[in-house]
This record gives C-alpha cells, structure tokens and sequence, in this order.
C-alpha cells in the first residue's frame, strides 16, 4: 500500500526528462533503458536515482551513454525521492522482474506517466506495458499525458484505504 498523501500530485505534461528510481544491478534491465533513450530525440535524457549494487552494469550503461551520444545522470542514493521525481516527466521501469513496483506507483501518484516493461505479472498490475524499445519510444512520444489518471489508478489499486479492504475481504 502506498500512502499518496506523502508524495505531491500536480498536473504535468510531456518533457525531455525520463526518470527511474532503482538499483544499478542487472536485474533492472537499464541496458534497454539506454536503448530507448537512443531511440528518442537528442534532448531526451535519463536520470537514475539508486545505488551502484553492480559495477559491471554502471560502467556499461556509461559507455553506452557515450556510444549513443546520449545523457545518462547516475545520482546514487536519493534520499528525497518525492522532491527528486519532480524534475522528471516520465518513469521508466525496465527491469526483468519485479513484485510490486513502488518506484513506479510512487512516481503515478505524483502525476507521472508511467513507461512500463512487460515484465511477468506487469499487465495485471499496470494498464499499460512495452515489450520492444519501439513500443517504449510510442509510449513516450504520444500525446496522450494524463497525471490525474496516473494518480486516481493508484487511488484505486494501491492506496492505503485499498489495501484495508483487501485484508478485510481476507479476515472476513
């Protein structure tokens, strides 16, 4: 459950900035997120919240950042993820596998768009999901921003009154 009175909405729209809050580790898949930031315009840039669990990944996300002519941002550790999402029009999840997302419901309450990978069980948590960098791309480049669903889909699915009902469907 996710308490979206902690995290600020407000209406946003479409922007260059594509964010993800996650560790820099393999299982993050951040090698398609490089992929899809090649695939969009120049001024498009990837900012990563998260520390470096994985060298080996961290220095292959860099070389690709500089092969595709692209800006990559590693930020490490973000203590303050609420203020630090507020930079950011897009949340891109990649990762291979995943159990509840936070990073992602966490960015939707605040009004983010959420670009999601087609992990197993990502369609049943998420309306919609991405399995190519072209399908990523689409995703991104569409007109179709709306922060007010971002955030009533959380309302509905993961807010904390939500999951009150859930465990009292399971005690009754």
């Amino acid at each position: 459950g996710l308490d979206v009175k902690r995290w600020k909405f407000r209406d946003r729209r479409d922007g260059k900035k594509i964010g993800m809050a996650c560790h820099i580790h393999p299982k993050k898949n951040l090698p398609l997120a490089a992929q899809i930031l090649g695939l969009l315009p120049e001024d498009y840039t990837l900012h990563i919240a998260g520390e470096v669990q994985d060298p080996c990944t961290a220095e292959y996300l860099n070389h690709l950042g500089r092969s595709l002519r692209r800006k990559i941002y590693l930020y490490g550790h973000v203590e303050d993820l609420d203020f630090w999402w507020e930079q950011h029009n897009y949340c891109l999840s990649t990762s291979i596998s995943e159990g509840n997302p936070n990073n992602v419901i966490e960015a939707m309450a605040k009004g983010i768009k959420p670009i999601v990978h087609n992990w197993p069980g990502s369609e049943d948590q998420f309306e919609k999901t991405f399995n190519t960098p072209a399908e990523a791309v689409k995703m991104i480049l569409e007109q179709n921003y709306d922060s007010r669903a971002y955030k009533m889909e959380v309302e509905k699915k993961y807010s904390l009154e939500n999951i009150r009902k859930v465990v009292d469907l399971c005690v009754s």
